[in-house]
């Protein structure tokens, strides 16, 4: 309850805009009818898709293109023989053919969601959806002018003339909405930015009204109706046709509910896609879309225009408390409370302040959304330029076709669009690079005999860089190019999936089948940047394929997997290596050039330790100043990202040293270092190395030689990290 509040406080306006939109074909008699027409939409159909729907804090409510459509097909309805004014003033026939449209649209949301369209629907460009937005805005600012200047503009008496005509007190209250409005957003206010706008503007006008009477001043809103919510219109829908016209009007209706109910199913995926950074939890888009079709014919029938999924009002819902489903329920039961008795005070908003309210919305969803675009277009280079210019291609051609026809033209003009690029899209390469163990070598620490086994055989690891979209099309692709490269000689395969942007049932098919037919020619697979922790990773269990390659086999990163077919080339080696499980001191120093007898004087200035697996030896941001000789195990060194996850950036086994830059320094740790097994170092804290230089110093002076050679080599496993992030 607590997060309903403000959420349905926030629609208030939304509604009563998008309702006045709808309508507005009908004239000004009929503006009331509009404003209780959005905000049954909410007090319906929010609050039924709310019940069903799978994301508890999503709230519903009207959009711009699907009310602009609405009042397409008003108006295509209002200029046809059966319903012209001229002939049949029965206009009650009308709005229910319209809400039929929306009950339509409900029953086609249903059926993709049964039919599991969701991920299709997600699909069609969304530039296609900024085309119907920008299109739609701009005719509803057009249709704003009368209202915002108090006049009656006459394209065919001439612009100047009407012009000349304009009411400076009403063109005020409409540019004080429009500034309070931008006041609000810009400081944050409490109350919704749009209802204060709503409300000042309301404000200037009366008092313009009390202090100067002007006859000039635009008309108020009037009496909103309160309607007693009924299933009224169920039984209007067949009556509503007249005798033989449902087949003759079947092209206006069919095509306007199925564009509402595509722009509504696109808005409403989107805003769930959203949500799932906050509440944490996978979405559900099928169980979604029948919910929201569920709402829109409930809704219908009761006299709600079209809803979709509304991300402002959702995070205000969860921002302000909200943790169930009951959220939704309660914002609609707060809007029915709301209608019930501000339904008289409303009547007294002037139409300049709404008309204000509607310029402003409009003018906001097409500067926030495509002059994003333009702005990159001049900052972008190559591909992704490229990409922006074909999505700016694609919005004017849906905003052309929009204006110079209807917009239920342009969302199938827009539909077809998109089926084109998809196609398009499925024939470029998912393939971004290719490159062989000898050329991407792990960020393991190796012996010598492992280096020289590994430069002989590395060329059967191979690396494939994945980017883009992994479906049946680009599948396919991918495993010609395997093919291919297992008969040149490679044994060992890891997909990065770093920049995989999605992955579908058909792509994990594919990959499953290939797994299990390489298997049989002694070829392994892994995946890296694919875990447990990863978006996409519901979606590979849920197909089977975690099941068929082995959980073992999805590495967090590239280089984890390289270890591990690395390790599984040696393992085939083991004869020729012959390594120990541990180094003796006298042997470390002797490996890194330093005589016997200095080493056991070294000895005596050294404390033994031993770590277990997982614990950790340093944490970064430590100013302890030791430094570590590793004789046995291995250890992990490691940079904390936030939370619990770590970018793993070096792995040095027995035979290394670590932390000697804050020995030398004195600087904090720059890395956490944590056991990978049982491991045992020797330690040398900055008191004993102090004694040791006074002691020996031409000792000390040889580990100062060690300690820079060793820093050398990791400088280069460093570029070699950095090099593989530029990628």
């Amino acid at each position: 309850m607590s997060g309903a509040l403000p959420a349905s406080v926030l629609s208030l306006s939304g509604n009563i805009v998008y309702g006045m939109i709808a309508f507005a074909p009908l004239g000004p008699e009929f503006v009331g009818a509009g404003i209780i027409a959005g905000m049954f939409s909410s007090v319906f159909n929010g609050l039924i898709a709310a019940l069903f729907g799978s994301t508890k804090i999503m709230i519903s409510g009207p959009n711009v293109p699907a009310a602009f459509i609405f009042a397409s097909v008003i108006t295509k309805l209002v200029n046809t023989s059966y319903f012209n004014s001229s002939v049949n003033p029965d206009m009650v026939s009308v709005i229910s053919i319209a809400f039929f449209v929306v009950f339509l649209s409900g029953i086609f949301q249903i059926l993709f969601g049964l039919l599991r369209l969701g991920t299709l629907v997600k699909n069609i460009s969304y530039p296609v959806v900024l085309g119907i937005i920008n299109g739609t805005s701009l005719l509803i600012i057009f249709s704003q002018i009368n209202s915002c200047l108090g006049i009656e503009l006459n394209l065919s008496e001439g612009i100047f003339k009407g012009l000349a005509q304009i009411s400076l007190p009403t063109l005020v209250v409409t540019l004080c909405t429009i500034l309070i409005i931008f006041w609000g957003n810009t400081y944050k206010t409490k109350l919704p930015p749009h209802l204060l706008g709503i409300l000042g503007g309301t404000c200037v006008y009366h008092i313009f009204k009390i202090v100067l009477p002007l006859e000039t001043l635009g008309p108020i809103i009037g009496e909103v109706p309160f309607a007693v919510p009924s299933l009224s219109y169920l039984v209007s829908f067949y009556s509503a046709f007249p005798d033989n016209a449902f087949f003759l009007l079947f092209p206006v209706i069919v095509p306007a509910a199925f564009a509402i109910a595509v722009l509504g199913s696109i808005e409403s995926l989107l805003t769930l896609v959203s949500l799932q950074n906050i509440t944490r939890s996978r979405p559900r888009g099928n169980r979604e879309l029948i919910a929201q079709g569920i709402g829109n014919s409930v809704g219908a029938i009761f006299g709600g225009i079209p809803v979709s999924g509304y991300l402002g009002r959702s995070t205000l819902n969860y921002s302000s408390g909200a943790r169930t489903q009951f959220s939704g329920v309660f914002c609609g039961l707060y809007i029915l409370f709301f209608i019930l008795i501000l339904g008289k005070p409303m009547g007294y908003i002037p139409t300049s302040a709404m008309a204000g309210v509607v310029v402003y919305i409009c003018a906001q969803l097409m500067n926030n959304r495509s002059l994003l675009i333009i702005k990159k277009i001049f900052k972008g280079k190559g591909l992704n330029r490229s990409e922006l210019l074909l999505d700016l291609i694609i919005i004017l051609t849906v905003m052309v076709v929009g204006l110079m026809f209807n917009f239920i033209i342009a969302v199938g003009v827009g539909i077809l669009v998109s089926i084109v690029v998809f196609i398009a899209q499925m024939g470029r390469s998912v393939i971004r690079t290719i490159h062989h163990g000898s050329q991407l070598i792990s960020k393991k620490q190796r012996f010598e005999k492992s280096i020289v086994i590994l430069e002989k055989h590395g060329h059967k690891i191979c690396v494939i860089g994945l980017e883009g979209a992994l479906f049946f099309g680009s599948a396919d692709t991918l495993v010609d190019k395997m093919e291919k490269l297992v008969r040149q000689g490679a044994k060992y395969i890891v997909l990065d999936m770093k920049r995989v942007n999605r992955i579908d049932s058909t792509g994990c098919q594919v990959l499953g089948q290939t797994y299990s037919l390489f298997k049989q020619q002694k070829v392994e697979l892994a995946i890296s940047y694919m875990g447990p922790h990863s978006n996409q990773w519901s979606l590979l269990s849920e197909e089977g394929l975690v099941s068929v390659f082995g959980e073992e086999r999805f590495f967090p990163d590239t280089s984890l997997a390289v270890e591990y077919f690395e390790d599984s080339i040696l393992e085939t080696h083991k004869d020729k290596l012959d390594l120990p499980r541990e180094i003796s001191l006298e042997t470390f120093f002797k490996y890194k050039g330093i005589h016997e007898e200095h080493s056991q004087i070294i000895l005596n200035y050294l404390e033994k330790q031993d770590f277990h697996k997982g614990e950790k030896i340093i944490s970064m941001g430590d100013t302890e100043r030791s430094m570590f000789l590793l004789v046995r195990g291995s250890v992990d060194v490691s940079m904390p990202l936030g939370g619990k996850r770590h970018k793993r950036l070096l792995t040095s086994t027995y035979g290394s040293m670590f932390g000697e830059m804050s020995l030398i320094d004195g600087s904090p740790r720059s890395a956490d270092i944590i056991a990978r097994e049982f491991s045992t170092c020797f330690k040398l804290g900055i008191t004993n190395f102090s004694k040791l230089k006074n002691d020996y110093p031409e000792i000390a002076l040889n580990l100062y030689g060690v300690i820079a050679s060793i820093t050398s080599e990791k400088l280069r496993a460093a570029n070699l990290t950095i090099s593989e992030l530029e990628e």
